[in-house]
């Protein structure tokens, strides 16, 4: 899996960027959803279409980054409905883990607005309910 990882980085030449949280979320779904053989064998295909040149984007105006070409291979190496029922998957999960950044993100601002303090009185208070209880 970590060879696989480090192959959608990109080359030493190019300045290096780690997989996002995000992409590398996405990447363990396929490997999950389809399998790591055939993460490997569209991994290969990858490198090798950008040895040869690239895959270019649908309009033709620039070359796909090298995880954009594996997701295109990758998409046309499995099933139509195999892939959408993939893509309604991780619409689903995308949707709450925004939902979840959203919900901390309230929580954190809802904790700022309170006096300082407060936070420390409220766990006291749940202290001694919890200890005379």
């Amino acid at each position: 899996m970590l060879s696989l990882l480090a192959s959608l980085s990109p080359p030493r030449a190019a300045p290096r960027r780690a997989l996002t949280p995000a992409q590398l979320h996405l990447l363990l779904e396929l490997c999950a959803r389809f399998g790591v053989p055939l993460a490997r064998r569209v991994l290969q295909q990858t490198l090798e279409v950008e040895r040869a040149g690239g895959v270019a984007t649908t309009d033709g105006s620039r070359r796909r980054e090298r995880g954009g070409a594996y997701a295109a291979l990758f998409k046309a190496s499995v099933p139509a409905e195999a892939w959408r029922a993939h893509a309604q998957a991780m619409k689903r999960i995308d949707k709450a883990r925004r939902k979840a950044g959203a919900a901390r993100k309230q929580g954190k601002e809802a904790a700022s607005s309170e006096e300082p303090g407060e936070e420390a009185r409220r766990g006291d208070e749940a202290r001694r309910e919890r200890d005379s209880a």
